[in-house]
């Protein structure tokens, strides 16, 4: 996807703006990581997130695996290249979800709540987050906002999982993201 996205870019940039980039520009571009389409940061980080993933998945030893997390997530928030980052971050997020769908089931209406009201104050008294710039602001609400909406995401998914309507969406959301972006300069 990220090829295929990033020569749309290419092609729509080249019609709407012009001449800026002759084609060896474009593939450097894409080639180094600096998109020409501005979404397609959050393809590379996955797929390298994805990759970290199953070697971490490998580690047995649950002390030394949890460890890990750990380091990912504070590595992640205090690393000042931006491309490590959000890459160390998306891992730490992947691993915890991962884990989390087996230990939340929705039967825990209590918790439910709980994560409902501090996704709500994180969101108030955080300001904007942008993974993009990795701009966290107050780790500590960042992460505990993101924990929270981990668990409420894991709690919807158990309850509207076999909705054909959202599997549907789910299967063309990348398209729908990637075009979005591009929607704007048309």
């Amino acid at each position: 996807p990220y090829i295929i996205f990033e020569v749309l870019a290419c092609i729509v940039n080249h019609l709407r703006f012009g001449n800026t980039l002759n084609a060896k520009g474009y593939i450097y571009n894409s080639l180094t990581l600096h998109y020409n389409n501005i979404v397609d940061w959050f393809l590379i980080t996955l797929f390298f997130a994805e990759i970290l993933v199953w070697f971490i998945i490998k580690f047995k030893n649950k002390c030394i695996f949890y460890t890990i997390i750990g380091m990912l997530y504070v590595i992640g928030l205090f690393n000042v290249q931006p491309f490590l980052c959000r890459i160390l971050l998306a891992s730490a997020f992947i691993l915890t979800g991962k884990y989390a769908s087996k230990c939340f089931t929705s039967k825990n209406q209590k918790l439910l709540i709980i994560c409902i009201a501090a996704s709500i104050i994180c969101t108030i008294f955080n300001n904007r987050v942008d993974m993009l710039k990795t701009l966290y602001y107050n780790p500590v609400l960042y992460l505990i906002g993101s924990f929270a909406g981990t668990i409420l995401i894991i709690f919807i998914s158990q309850h509207i999982a076999k909705s054909k309507l959202l599997n549907f969406c789910g299967k063309h959301s990348l398209v729908a993201r990637v075009l979005k972006e591009r929607s704007y300069h048309l």
